[in-house]
């Protein structure tokens, strides 16, 4: 469990190093398979650390990884996918192929974090 969140803690990190604007990015929108109530409360309080240090708000969202990639697929569709997505590495070679992940800006953000300490 530690090191789930150890992950999340640094994947909202980079996500919000990585983003162009990230010091003038107020929110950012996270989506969590992570739902069952204890791993959810620990998410929000990661989160929550996170807004203190930071001044950027985590909007923590809940999806069923049963119903994750149909969120997914009409989110791209619509231009609203979020902006830190916590999924099983099974879905991660199909969305970089269909353009729904941008490995670029992993990697880039993963380089960044890598050289700042």
């Amino acid at each position: 469990m530690r090191s789930i969140v150890l992950c999340i803690l640094i994947i909202i990190w980079f996500t919000a190093m990585s983003l162009p604007v990230a010091g003038a990015q107020k929110k950012i929108t996270f989506w969590t398979t992570e739902v069952e109530k204890d791993r959810l409360e620990i998410q929000r309080q990661i989160a929550r650390t996170f807004a203190r240090k930071t001044g950027i708000r985590v909007s923590v969202v809940p999806v069923e990884e049963n119903l994750l990639a149909a969120r997914v697929t009409a989110a791209y569709a619509a231009r609203a996918l979020p902006d830190v997505l916590f999924h099983p590495v099974d879905f991660t070679m199909g969305w970089m192929k269909a353009g729904i992940l941008d490995n670029r800006s992993a990697t880039d953000g993963m380089d960044e974090g890598g050289n700042s300490g």
